[in-house]
């Protein structure tokens, strides 16, 4: 392990499109660091795996900001937070860090965590609440939450105005605008407790965003290692059951999708690594991927056996490269996280492939629970919506009134459709009017 006291030899950047994800069990230590994490940290793969995360600690982060960390993740919330690390030469980086629990069956298992490239206005506000902890003025600020808060008077009415009901903010404003009359201080007060209300409930807003966002790729992210895994076991069995030490053939696959067990099962189910898998064998013919063994289903519920892959199907050009290829993919009206693995003959040749998915609907809806039950406001909810290029573009995820459907175009005044102006910026503020009729906000 580094020295940690020791001075970094310079400060590396992150890019923009790089993402450090790793996955941590109940201690801490270290079970999935992927390639960007081992490239930026300077450790071996070998070396992080088994490691305490703090393996990355920076000395200048005081302690208030990781015992906070762990307080919220132990608890099972999301925590949202910018972290300055140092890599195994000294270098230091700045991260936006995303850590959230791992559930199974609704115990926490593990942690997951993602960190992009922190912004130079960022960096500023996380070294300026730095050297204010270090101070140890409890009697101003403290780390709650991933972020300092005063604990001063003001604060208090912040946060009590923030938190309370819809009723009682309605009176707090009417006693603010009876004290207005009584002169030019208190329009001056009034402005200024206005700006600064309105940009605690803009980061505050944010911040939850940011937890949704967290748990949401937290859980995409298992989905994939899941559908990973499951996918090479199934591939494993199915190659060994085709002729792991013979020659594997096209006559080798129909012969074993012609297999059936004495009671009838369906001759996939003892290949499948998870009774939960759905799981599809295909064999190449020269109208494309033919699925010969299945337990998928289509959208009425019938067997997809004799169905081909489309020919604009996200996994298509990576088989037929003899790739194999892991990504959300919509397939008879359900979304899943998929893996497709190519079947290669002796000669090098593609003559089939294998399919593992998880149903994402399944995987997401105790999440969507309570996501469903985060209040914004009085009518305002949280949603989500696929941008993932093909059919399911632009469907719905996650929406309290129009989950499964496509939203209509919410055009703003300037004539800008809102959801591509999202896609556009892909992270940040939009502000636009829009009247939630189905919340029962009416015409005025």
């Amino acid at each position: 392990m580094p020295d940690r006291s020791a001075p970094g030899n310079r400060i590396i950047e992150l890019s923009d499109d790089q993402i450090i994800v790793s996955r941590s069990d109940l201690a801490g230590r270290i079970v999935y660091a992927n390639p960007d994490f081992i490239e930026i940290s300077g450790y071996s793969e070998a070396e992080l795996i088994g490691q305490a995360h703090n393996i990355i600690r920076h000395p200048d982060v005081p302690a208030a900001v990781f015992a906070d960390l762990w307080t919220d993740i132990s608890n099972g919330r999301p925590w949202v937070s910018i972290i300055k690390n140092r890599s195994k030469n000294g270098d230091d980086y700045w991260v936006n860090a995303h850590i959230s629990p791992l559930r199974d069956k609704g115990v926490i298992t593990g942690y997951f965590s993602m960190r992009r490239k922190a912004s130079a206005a960022q960096i500023a506000e996380a070294e300026a609440a730095f050297t204010a902890l270090r101070k140890q003025d409890s009697q101003k600020a403290v780390f709650r939450h991933g972020v300092i808060q005063p604990t001063g008077t003001l604060a208090r009415f912040r946060k009590a105005y923030t938190n309370a009901p819809i009723a009682l903010k309605l009176i707090l404003s009417s006693l603010l605008v009876a004290l207005v009359v009584l002169g030019t201080l208190s329009i001056f007060l009034a402005k200024n407790v206005a700006e600064v209300l309105d940009r605690d409930a803009r980061e505050r807003l944010k911040h939850d965003v940011g937890l949704v966002q967290t748990a949401f790729s937290a859980r995409i992210e298992g989905a994939r290692s899941e559908a990973t895994d499951h996918g090479r076991t199934f591939f494993e069995r199915m190659h060994w059951a085709l002729g792991e030490k013979t020659l594997v053939s096209k006559t080798a696959i129909e012969n074993l999708a012609q297999r059936r067990s004495e009671n009838q099962q369906n001759p996939i189910e003892r290949f499948l690594p998870d009774t939960r898998t759905l799981a599809t064998v295909f064999i190449r013919t020269p109208d494309g991927f033919q699925r010969v063994m299945s337990n998928l289903k289509n959208e009425t519920g019938d067997s997809v056996i004799g169905t081909r892959l489309k020919a604009d199907h996200p996994a298509l050009s990576s088989l037929l490269a003899g790739e194999s290829s892991t990504g959300t993919v919509r397939l008879f009206g359900r979304d899943y996280m998929t893996n497709y693995r190519p079947i290669i003959d002796n000669q090098g040749e593609v003559i089939g492939a294998t399919f593992v998915g998880i149903d994402l609907a399944n995987s997401l809806s105790d999440l969507k629970d309570r996501v469903r039950n985060l209040n914004v406001g009085k009518t305002g909810y949280s949603y989500i919506i696929d941008v993932t290029p093909g059919d399911g573009f632009g469907n719905v995820i996650l929406h309290p009134y129009r989950e499964g459907t496509q939203l209509p175009a919410i055009i703003s005044a300037d004539g800008k459709n809102i959801f591509e102006e999202m896609i556009l910026k892909e992270r940040g503020e939009l502000v636009y009017s829009w009247r939630n009729e189905e919340a029962g906000n009416q015409p005025t």
